[in-house]
């Protein structure tokens, strides 16, 4: 299934992606004409009881935490004890057997950060490859040292963000 990250549905690019599934880094859903894969963004979404809220809206999966080994504006940093204690309670909320746990997307590409998570609670891993296009053979191994590291955890990837840019562009 493909699906596409999309703050709101005005000018909705979802259909014409052929996505059929849509998140917003959010928990809940705007609207729009596809499937709502929530998201906790950062555990503080979970203080309202948004987990069990989530739980039963029976979303068929969870995508978990963006990118906690970065700084930005979009990142809820925290460290790998902490998204790991993050993990296990939404582990414990959305059973295996109901949903899909979709592990962090990392926004810093390094991947002996993903050697300090607890992989295991997941169903599934979540890479973010910034600027690491294929126009290149050098970008195409970066990106392929990146994607491998996740591979090792013998978990399907889903990719929630991409961008080929190079470093610096805008």
């Amino acid at each position: 299934k493909k699906g596409i990250g999309q703050w709101s549905f005005g000018g909705d690019k979802t259909p014409s992606a052929g996505a059929s599934w849509y998140y917003n880094w959010g928990p809940y859903s705007k609207g729009g004409p596809a499937e709502h894969i929530p998201m906790i963004w950062g555990w503080r979404d979970n203080n309202d009881g948004a987990f069990h809220a989530l739980a039963a809206s029976r979303a068929p999966a969870m995508l978990g935490v963006n990118e906690p080994d970065g700084n930005g504006i979009a990142s809820w940093t925290m460290t790998p004890d902490q998204l790991n204690h993050g993990l296990a309670i939404a582990r414990e909320v959305f059973p295996r057997e109901a949903y899909t746990l979709v592990g962090p997307g990392l926004v810093s590409g390094q991947s002996g950060w993903l050697d300090h998570i607890n992989y295991w609670v997941c169903d599934a891993v979540s890479p973010h490859p910034y600027a690491k296009g294929v126009s290149s053979p050098a970008q195409r191994a970066e990106l392929d040292f990146m994607l491998n590291a996740y591979r090792n955890k013998g978990l399907p990837l889903w990719c929630t963000a991409y961008d080929s840019r190079p470093p610096g562009m805008a």
